[in-house]
């Protein structure tokens, strides 16, 4: 007498070595498998911003390239007018600017820093620089100053650096 039940299909000669498995156990173990790899692939990602190397300023990650201008006569740049000021940029800006943004610092009549708001600690975006020259990741409570160095941990890492040069009050950032 045939049941109503399907047959169970056994899998043989599989790569674990051991008796052969059903249907059932293949796919939960391979659904497994591919979770396995997708949160080790996750983890690589948050790992990759806490850091590595010495503690002096990396070069600033690759974020597509090209340079973007700002033009320092703009109200919104007006704090870069004086030597000591600082404005914090978000991603949007403007066009080409990384993830989390910049801190641009006017550290004399013709020099401008340029840093990213990355976290070296865990990839957050740090806070605007505050009058009293530190900046704070919102997450663990990181600082950096206003050249990018370390000020209080977990970060062990400067934050990274842009290359910039100031002409005729347009500053040219290159990312």
């Amino acid at each position: 007498m045939k049941s109503d039940k399907p047959e169970e299909v056994r899998m043989t000669g599989c790569a674990c070595g051991g008796a052969g498995h059903s249907r059932r156990e293949f796919i939960g173990r391979s659904a497994l498998g591919v979770g396995v790899l997708a949160s080790a692939g996750a983890l690589l990602s948050l790992l990759q911003g806490c850091g590595g190397g010495d503690s002096s300023s990396p070069v600033a990650p690759a974020t597509g390239g090209g340079t973007v201008q700002l033009d320092l006569s703009l109200p919104q740049y007006s704090a870069l007018g004086t030597v000591g000021g600082s404005v914090s940029l978000n991603a949007t800006a403007a066009s080409g600017l990384p993830r989390f943004g910049i801190i641009v610092v006017r550290t004399s009549e013709s020099v401008v820093t340029v840093l990213d708001r990355t976290c070296t600690h865990e990839v957050n975006q740090i806070g605007a620089l505050q009058p009293d020259g530190v900046a704070t990741c919102p997450r663990h409570g990181a600082q950096f100053n206003a050249s990018g160095s370390v000020v209080r941990g977990p970060a062990s890492h400067s934050l990274a650096h842009y290359q910039a040069s100031l002409e005729n009050g347009i500053l040219s950032i290159q990312i």
